[in-house]
């Protein structure tokens, strides 16, 4: 069994069949994409850079912020060692009898 592949197929020529575009057309509107890109981000740059300072202080204060937040951790973690060593030794009773465990 033998396939022919035609030129009315989408694969014909390794490439899709996009409806008529050309490569150029396809070309042009990606450099026109590129450049629309281009000034948007200049525009966004420059609308911003009344609040840079502001922007900044937030992102240093999100910063301390996440450091902030483990550092009851770390305390917890530096108190338990104190804590064990004034700690009293609670007495457990093992009752032969029963096999049962008291604290008391």
């Amino acid at each position: 069994m033998t396939t022919t592949v035609t030129d009315s197929e989408p694969h014909a020529d390794n490439h899709f069949n996009l409806g008529g575009i050309d490569q150029s057309e396809i070309d042009a509107a990606l450099q026109d994409n590129k450049a629309k890109d281009k000034a948007g981000r200049k525009a966004v740059a420059e609308l911003t850079k009344p609040i840079a300072p502001q922007l900044m202080m937030g992102r240093i204060l999100a910063a301390i912020s996440g450091i902030l937040a483990i550092a009851p951790y770390i305390a917890l973690i530096n108190l338990v060692p104190c804590s064990m060593r004034q700690a009293t030794p609670v007495p457990i009773w093992i009752y032969p009898p029963s096999g049962s465990i008291s604290p008391f």
